[in-house]
């Protein structure tokens, strides 16, 4: 028996069934995980696929070695899937970007009078619409206030006699609309106004300490709505030449408007914007989006172009095996148009199929190879075992 050391973190859960998958419906058997040492020529116990539709087994006809991959391994590696769907290649144009905030997505918390601030909130918590910011105690207000309570006094002595003062009763009424204009929207009780947030979000920053004097207007606190966000990609002449403002963008499970920049670099910036982005979505986050710049083109079956690995001067795929949760079939795939990032499959019978994008080249590793490794599989000591004839 030859021992082969290979990556740890693959040979901790990988197991090779190694036995070919053959495309005759009638005499083809194809075994459950093995659990022990051996190949197909050693007597174990089968599964049989059949592949009347009727029994639900899908795609499992598709000819093939299958590779064993158990969930924890699959989970190690990084095994991801994607199932193969109609794409209009030569329509398409593929944005790697990222996410970013809105030009909207801040407000800036000003105090609208001037006085002592108190701070409610901390930097980065998150608040909800209507959650107290800050408060401002205005001397002005107060003042103000006080002036106004001594007129009104004033014209109650002289209405009392019977007299009226018309000049008097005027002024009152200017400068109570004077002190109210000064507190605007927000909450006010002798002379202590408490601003409050607008929106959900958080608390990016915060300009004046608590207790600092804060004069009408200042800045006293930024508020950010990490949901108000956009795409942005940096495109090239050739594919900004391709691109026209209001075109669908698909960026995962949303569809978003397409909107060009204003830049003349030679990489331009476009963005997409979302009416309901997901709200997963943060900024930083990179991404990458799809454009379809003509619905008229012809779809075709396609995958991302990483899924094809090339094994000798066969170029396949690793399918997933609907039926087993732990298996992956080395499908030789025939190919058509290739665009950015995607490949035509002409071969697939069907689109009801999940491929392997990320992982591929672990489960490669694990796939016998003619002549040079028998089928076999990974023990947990880091060490290929191979089966013996």
């Amino acid at each position: 028996m030859k021992i082969e050391p290979i990556l740890s973190i693959l040979a901790s859960a990988v197991l090779i069934a190694g036995c070919p998958r053959g495309g005759n419906d009638n005499d083809h058997e194809h075994s459950r995980p093995h659990q022990h040492e051996g190949n197909c020529g050693h007597d174990h116990h089968h599964h049989e696929h059949g592949h009347d539709n009727a029994q639900g087994h899908g795609h499992n006809h598709l000819p093939g070695v299958e590779v064993k991959a158990s969930p924890s391994s699959q989970k190690l590696i990084g095994l991801k899937t994607i199932r193969v769907a109609k794409r209009r290649i030569n329509s398409t144009v593929t944005l790697p970007g990222q996410f970013e905030l809105a030009p909207n997505a801040r407000t800036a918390a000003a105090a609208p009078v001037s006085g002592r601030v108190a701070i409610k909130v901390q930097p980065l918590q998150k608040v909800s619409a209507g959650s107290v910011l800050f408060t401002v105690t205005s001397p002005d207000l107060v003042s103000r206030a006080t002036e106004i309570a001594a007129m009104e006094k004033r014209l109650a002595d002289y209405e009392a006699t019977g007299a009226k003062n018309a000049a008097l009763r005027s002024d009152i009424a200017v400068r109570r609309s004077t002190r109210a204009a000064l507190v605007g929207d927000a909450e006010e009780k002798d002379g202590v106004v408490t601003v409050k947030a607008d929106r959900d979000g958080v608390i990016e920053s915060i300009e004046l300490p608590g207790g600092s004097f804060a004069e009408s207007g200042g800045k006293v606190l930024t508020l950010v709505d990490t949901t108000a966000l956009r795409f942005v990609s940096r495109v090239t002449p050739a594919d900004l030449a391709k691109l026209r403002d209001g075109l669908p963008v698909k960026v995962q499970n949303r569809t978003g408007t397409l909107k060009i920049g204003l830049g003349e670099k030679s990489e331009d910036a476009v963005f997409a914007v979302f009416a309901n982005p997901d709200p997963a979505w943060r900024p930083g986050i990179p991404v990458t989006a799809e454009c379809v710049t003509d619905t008229s083109g012809k779809e075709v079956l396609a995958v991302p172009s990483e899924a094809i690995v090339q094994v000798g001067v066969k170029q396949i795929v690793f399918v997933r095996d609907e039926d087993e949760s732990d298996g992956f079939i080395a499908f030789e795939v025939t190919t058509g148009t290739r665009g950015v990032g995607w490949t035509e499959i002409t071969n697939f019978p069907d689109d009801d199929v999940e491929v392997v994008f990320r992982g591929q080249y672990e489960l490669k590793l694990a796939m016998p190879s003619d002549g040079a490794k028998k089928a076999g599989h990974y023990h947990t000591d880091g060490e290929f075992h191979e089966t013996d004839d």
